[in-house]
């Protein structure tokens, strides 16, 4: 009688300790190349649980309720894969593999606009730009007249460089001297 006792309390108790829950696992590859493909988000629709895909391309997803689900594969570049219908088993595993098909992402056409500010806060001095489409709408005159300044920019910007040079030689210069004396 005793053993009777022992085993009925032994069976109430494993059915009390029987999980309700199974577990979905899986791999995730490139449907052409067959290489696993690492990231790709598995979701179960209707709930909050879902996983990635490892570095070998493995997923796992715990504790699901015993019930049939619609499991989701989305990845960027590639075909949004449903399974419908997979049942999941109490203490069970249900094994659900995907193949991603590549997928051409299109855009909208992106137009970005450069404009310059009207006051620039940090500029110190005052500058006019002058822009291609300035040059060639000025009437000719100014064309020459504006070639002629640059020229002279130019030609001033050389010698003041020039000076600068000779002078900071001739302080080297000096240095040297003096010092080997």
């Amino acid at each position: 009688m005793n053993r009777k006792l022992y085993y009925s309390i032994f069976l109430c108790f494993s059915l009390l300790l029987a999980g309700d829950t199974g577990k979905i696992v899986g791999k995730v590859t490139d449907s052409e190349t067959g290489e696993t493909l690492v990231g790709v988000n598995i979701l179960l629709k209707g709930t909050s649980m879902g996983a990635a895909s490892d570095a070998d391309g493995n997923y796992i997803i715990l504790n699901v309720q015993a019930a049939s689900y619609t499991i989701t594969a989305s990845f960027i570049g590639y075909k949004t894969i449903n399974v419908t219908d997979a049942r999941v088993n109490a203490d069970l595993t249900t094994i659900v593999n995907f193949a991603m098909e590549v997928s051409a992402v299109e855009g909208e056409e992106v137009i970005v606009e450069a404009k310059r500010p009207p006051i620039v806060r940090d500029q110190t001095a005052t500058t006019t730009t002058v822009e291609d489409d300035d040059i060639v709408n000025m009437p000719r005159r100014w064309q020459v007249l504006l070639k002629i300044t640059m020229r002279m920019v130019e030609s001033i910007y050389a010698e003041v460089v020039r000076e600068r040079y000779l002078t900071s030689l001739m302080d080297f210069l000096l240095k040297m001297l003096f010092m080997v004396e």
